[in-house]
């Protein structure tokens, strides 16, 4: 059984104060007992005499019995036996009857003592049992409320260090979205506005669950604090009600004692005090009557409150219970709209890697054409060397031919020596822009291939496009001008040819050597100016 204090305890029994109380309790004298048969034996002791003590009683002291009666349906008062609906009908038909028996003036007043309660002693102990039993269920509430308050203590503290992780989740820094937002680019700024949008929608409803949440439990707090209050104000009213039992009680026993005393007088010689007498007891029996229905009509107010407490209570916790399933769910799709703005942005910067690889790679091409234009400039150059070097020497042929016409033949055969050089180096020259110019249709074919690729990633990166792009096309501007200078080198082998050619016309013919050479001359200049032709219509 569970321990009973003096602060939490029935209207039943009112220890005396710094007592505990344990085990099975006598409502009358408050004494302990291991066992409800030693309790029972106890009270039938004490409380209940059997017959033959009753008869012993009954002739011997016939006041002392009536006084006993009257102080022990007081006591039955004081101990808390009437909120029992069979002994509050028990104790309304004795009532009735000691009213009709002094309204018929019999002044028998000594026949209380042979009044006996319908009761037998099954049932007393049936009902000693019950009342053991509603203490014990009353101590057993009072407990499982402490724990309920308890335990609701607990689920509150545990809801605000929530709230106060909601809140730190709120206030939390925002640097790794906005460092994976500046490594994602231009989406990064997409995923973090709609990482942004989704957190505050989330944290709106949940805020506004919760607020709904805590406004229900604050209600419920408002109905436990009103319950209690009643509770507290309907134990005050049952301490004063007990208190003017105990006062009343001396007055009944004087004047039963008085009309007692008076029951050896005459009737005809009956003072106007004994039916005042009489009359005071009627009017304490209807107050007592009027005082146990109050004391009745009390505990029935202090169980539905302490029913209201406990469904209270039980509202409150189921409250507590969804309040924390609710958190729960809130905190699941924290974590869930995380785990996917966390792949969101792997995925993001994985594309960035590999658009990042695939821009290396096109720079790393275009510095490969860079070193093969300025490799093509560095041959323009000497090329442009040894035209001037043979010009030169053509001029200081003129020169001697002027001179001295009869070193021409040794002359002659040098410059024809040289002539077939030049022929061999035009021959080089030819393949060597045949291979400019397969190599610059693979660079155009190449350059095709990069701006399909860089159109394929200019929805990924568009300001990296842009610097691609420009970077191709200076390539493309720089392939012009080399396109440009090979002209001109062109427009210069062909000037060179043409004078070599007016050189080798005012040269006496002396064979068809001559006449081959110039043939084989307009054959090559025939080819230089296909191979312009066929440039101009590729540019």
């Amino acid at each position: 059984m569970k321990r009973m204090t003096p602060g939490k305890k029935s209207i039943s029994s009112l220890p005396p104060e710094g007592s505990e109380l344990h085990g099975f309790v006598c409502p009358e004298c408050m004494k302990s007992f291991q066992s409800s048969t030693q309790l029972i034996s106890h009270f039938d002791c004490h409380q209940v005499p059997n017959t033959a003590e009753e008869t012993t009683a009954k002739d011997a002291h016939n006041t002392g019995t009536s006084e006993q009666v009257v102080h022990t349906e007081l006591s039955m008062v004081s101990i808390g036996a009437l909120p029992y609906p069979q002994l509050l009908e028990e104790m309304s038909q004795h009532n009735n009857l000691l009213l009709e028996q002094l309204s018929g003036n019999t002044r028998r007043i000594c026949e209380l003592s042979l009044f006996v309660l319908s009761s037998s002693d099954k049932e007393l102990e049936h009902r000693i049992d019950m009342f053991l039993n509603n203490q014990t269920k009353f101590a057993t509430m009072e407990s499982e409320l402490e724990t309920t308050q308890a335990e609701l203590k607990r689920k509150k503290i545990e809801l605000n260090q929530l709230r106060d992780r909601l809140d730190q989740i709120d206030r939390e820094p925002e640097t790794p979205v906005a460092t994976a937002a500046a490594c994602t680019g231009p989406n990064g700024d997409e995923v973090t506005n709609l990482q942004a949008q989704l957190q505050a929608s989330k944290l709106d409803d949940h805020a506004a669950n919760v607020s709904a949440l805590e406004m229900k439990l604050q209600t419920v707090y408002e109905e436990l604090q009103l319950t209690q209050s009643a509770l507290t104000a309907s134990e005050a009213r049952c301490v004063e009600l007990k208190e003017q039992l105990n006062n009343i009680r001396p007055n009944i026993s004087s004047v039963t004692v008085a009309c007692q005393t008076d029951d050896l007088v005459p009737e005809e010689t009956e003072s106007s005090e004994l039916i005042s007498a009489r009359n005071q007891i009627i009017q304490l029996i209807a107050e007592r009557n009027r005082l146990s229905n109050e004391v009745k009509n009390l505990h029935e107010q202090i169980v539905n409150c302490r029913t209201e407490q406990l469904s209270a209570d039980y509202r409150a916790q189921n409250h507590a219970r969804e309040l924390m399933d609710s958190l729960q769910t809130i905190q699941t799709e924290l974590d869930q709209v995380r785990s996917a703005h966390g792949a969101r942005i792997n995925e993001l910067t994985l594309e960035h890697a590999r658009l990042q690889a695939t821009y290396d790679r096109l720079v790393t091409s275009s510095n490969q054409i860079r070193a093969e234009r300025d490799a093509l400039h560095e041959q323009l150059d000497k090329l442009k060397e040894q035209l001037e070097n043979a010009k030169i020497h053509s001029e200081e042929l003129l020169r001697q031919q002027s001179d001295d016409r009869n070193q021409w033949s040794a002359e002659r055969s040098n410059l024809t020596s040289q002539v077939s050089e030049l022929k061999e180096t035009v021959n080089d020259l030819e393949n060597k822009t045949k291979n400019l110019e397969n190599r610059c249709a693979e660079l155009n074919r190449q350059l095709v291939d990069q701006q399909s690729l860089v159109s394929d990633a200019e929805t990924k990166l568009a300001g990296q496009i842009e610097d691609s792009n420009q970077m191709v096309n200076e390539a493309q501007t720089q392939l012009q001008q080399s396109k440009k200078e090979v002209e001109s080198l062109l427009g210069r082998l062909r000037q060179y040819y043409s004078q070599t050619r007016s050189l080798t016309n005012r040269l006496p013919i002396v064979s068809n050597s001559p006449a081959v050479s110039c043939f084989r001359l307009d054959t090559v200049s025939a080819r230089l100016t296909l191979v312009c032709l066929w440039k101009n219509t590729a540019v």
